[in-house]
């Protein structure tokens, strides 16, 4: 079976944190303000014409994606999603492009979920360009399209592959690189306020930050592989070849290792309706934010690495708002259905044109991959969700490349 190699979570109690002066983490931000090279966001469907992927992808194109964001039962949207192409180039990538897709689904407000949407980005990109040149360490293509690698790597799904110190030091990398950004950015939201902007203490703080927090999934496209970054019970799913293989899984409190780690952090569960709460506040056990419950709710993501493989078709990040009432293995399956070759889907085949889930240009799902993230959308309102869902598909298949 396919898999992807993923980071261990800690079962070892965690440390006492020691929260950063506004001097420390003004250093951490160098001269990046919050809020630049902003992203595309929308309450609705908006899909961005671009490409698509073992594989590697020669000057790894932009993939086709779709993507949705519906407000549930609460007063107000917390969600976020952002999307950046070629949000990077690094010399562990060989200069190559990098996209970046997220999901954030704050709670308490939206206030730490915008500045995971307007920061988050820029933080890795700035990670990822602190790690020296590694020659050819790093995975991907030269310019003129050969491997950065010596010899092949076989199939993650065939169990044995043999990794050496090169890719053991290459993963190590990327894991510490994602691991410090979402560090940054848990310590932004200590210091930050919705009126006044990152760095500026909130005239209602500390009360105003204690519950307040967001989930991070992360994916980020290379030529060769795709690398996950999850921090909260968010959720990225890879479909390949009729399969759906997991590249996150939640952070919920009833989780084994997570149960474990919180108890011996000095928490505790309360269950309300059947569901446990960390010391009955949150549903999930890890997060970036929520000042107040920091011993126990951390914001370590855990870090999984799988190579890009003709057999994709497509990657699917979503909010709890969807995975709380689809399964992996149904959204993959239905998504797949969508994106599969034949005629696209006619405006008669669709829901009406008064439907809410449309694009600012009232053009009606434009692309598979946003039919397919309306219709998972649609289901999950269906059967009953009452939460903000956020979808993005990102369209895999090979030979979708931008004309």
């Amino acid at each position: 079976m396919r898999q992807a190699i993923s980071s261990l979570p800690p079962t070892q109690p965690h440390a006492p944190i020691d929260n950063p002066t506004q001097e420390e983490i003004a250093d951490n931000f160098s001269s990046r303000e919050w809020g630049i090279e902003k992203g595309k966001e929308s309450l609705t469907t908006i899909v961005q014409p671009v490409l698509s992927s073992r594989r590697v992808q020669i000057g790894n194109p932009m993939p086709v994606y779709g993507s949705i964001l519906i407000k549930g039962h609460s007063l107000a949207m917390n969600d976020r999603w952002f999307v950046k192409e070629d949000f990077c180039r690094s010399d562990i990538f060989c200069g190559q492009p990098l996209h970046f897709f997220a999901v954030y689904d704050g709670h308490g407000s939206a206030l730490v979920s915008s500045l995971c949407r307007d920061l988050l980005h820029i933080i890795v990109a700035e990670e990822f360009m602190s790690v020296p040149c590694m020659g050819s360490i790093g995975r991907g293509t030269t310019e003129d399209g050969s491997n950065a690698v010596d010899g092949s790597s076989s199939r993650l799904s065939q169990g044995t592959h043999q990794r050496g110190s090169h890719e053991n030091v290459w993963e190590d990398h990327i894991k510490r690189v994602m691991e410090n950004s979402f560090k940054r950015v848990d310590q932004a939201a200590l210091y930050s306020c919705m009126s006044d902007g990152v760095l500026n203490i909130c005239k209602s703080w500390p009360k105003a930050l204690n519950t307040t927090g967001s989930t991070a999934n992360v994916a980020i496209l290379t030529p060769s592989h795709i690398i996950v970054a999850n921090c909260g019970n968010s959720r990225a799913v890879l479909s390949w070849a009729g399969s759906a293989i997991p590249l996150s899984h939640d952070h919920k409190p009833n989780r084994q290792d997570e149960l474990e780690r919180i108890y011996n952090a000095g928490g505790k569960l309360k269950y309300r309706n059947g569901l446990p709460f960390v010391n009955g506040i949150l549903k999930m056990s890890r997060a970036i934010g929520d000042y107040s419950l920091k011993e126990v709710i951390i914001s370590e993501p855990e870090v999984s690495l799988i190579e890009r493989d003709t057999g994709d078709v497509c990657l699917i990040l979503a909010s709890d708002g969807m995975w709380d009432v689809i399964s992996s293995g149904l959204a993959c399956k239905i998504a797949s259905e969508c994106l599969r070759d034949g005629s696209p889907p006619t405006a008669t085949e669709c829901p009406s044109q008064e439907s809410p889930i449309m694009d600012e240009a009232e053009e009606l799902f434009p692309t598979k991959s946003a039919l397919a993230s309306s219709i998972l959308c649609r289901l999950a309102l269906g059967r009953g969700s009452s939460d903000d869902i956020t979808v993005i598909v990102v369209d895999l298949r090979e030979g979708n490349e931008r004309q």
